[in-house]
């Protein structure tokens, strides 16, 4: 689980990044973002009931997005953001965390490079 300084918190927060901020896709995620002030990139995880996953298994993926976004280093050049994940459709084959981590540097990368 992320560090709570780390996390996009409130609903007003997450209702701005969607009204105002950019879209970024990769193959199994949407990213809404905005830049931030902060020195920092907070993110946030949604995972759809019309995906037909109870909740067990959407905190499940949520926890598993989490730990990827942790996992990928930024390097200190790339701008701050406040990011909203958004899983769109489950990888097929029994990697997920991996395919997780590869779309989130996707995205990222995608994000950093505009």
């Amino acid at each position: 689980m992320l560090r709570k300084y780390l996390r996009v918190k409130s609903s007003r927060e997450i209702d701005k990044i969607f009204r105002d901020g950019q879209t970024a896709k990769g193959d199994f995620l949407i990213c809404k973002y905005l830049p931030s002030s902060l020195t920092h990139n907070r993110a946030t995880f949604t995972v759809s009931k019309k995906l037909k996953l109870n909740a067990v298994k959407r905190n499940r993926v949520k926890r598993q997005l989490s730990h990827a976004f942790k996992q990928i280093k930024l390097s200190s050049e790339t701008k701050n953001f406040d990011l909203v994940f958004i899983l769109s459709r489950q990888p097929e084959d029994q990697k997920r965390f991996e395919a997780y981590q590869k779309d989130i540097q996707k995205i990222l990368d995608t994000i950093t490079n505009v």
